[in-house]
């Protein structure tokens, strides 16, 4: 009888250890959530400052050019660390539907075409002879594209060329 009590006792411990580890997690997502929401406002800001000071440089003015667009990826850096803040905070919901990749596309070319045109970055896409559907959360992926833009951007340097492309296989998008 008293191994059954030493069990049941290690039990409730192992409980309790896992409910105070639970309120920790979730103290420390609603203190990730209010920091991040403090911060993004000013962030946005700050860059919106820095791209006005970016296009009234003075021409030729290499290090003012230098040094604004170091502030402005340092920002958007901070951005990203904001939002993995929020993402931790906020279980992630799927919002699966249907949807062209074509679609996709779309939408993350328009998010990312004040960058794309800055750089005179051109973007080739296939047109396909049929339509590739996916079911996917069009936020999310649309987010993913628009950092795979930016950062095709950066690697490609001014004047260069992307190509966004899919291919199905399979009957499904890849």
């Amino acid at each position: 009888q008293s191994a059954i009590i030493r069990e049941q006792t290690a039990a409730i411990e192992a409980a309790r250890a896992r409910l105070v580890q639970s309120e920790k997690r979730a103290a420390l997502g609603q203190l990730s959530a209010t920091i991040a929401h403090e911060v993004r406002n000013p962030l946005a800001v700050i860059r919106s400052a820095a791209q006005s000071l970016g296009e009234n440089v003075v021409p030729g003015d290499a290090e003012g050019e230098r040094a604004c667009r170091f502030i402005i990826a340092e920002i958007d850096r901070l951005t990203s660390v904001v939002g993995s803040l929020l993402a931790f905070a906020r279980p992630l919901r799927l919002a699966l539907r249907p949807v062209s990749v074509d679609e996709l596309f779309d939408g993350a070319l328009q998010l990312a075409e004040p960058d794309l045109a800055r750089a005179r970055i051109r973007v080739a896409r296939p047109t396909s002879l049929a339509p590739v559907r996916v079911r996917a959360d069009v936020d999310l992926v649309r987010q993913v594209l628009v950092g795979l833009l930016a950062n095709a951007v950066e690697a490609t340097g001014p004047e260069g060329a992307i190509a966004l492309d899919v291919h199905a296989r399979d009957g499904e998008g890849r």
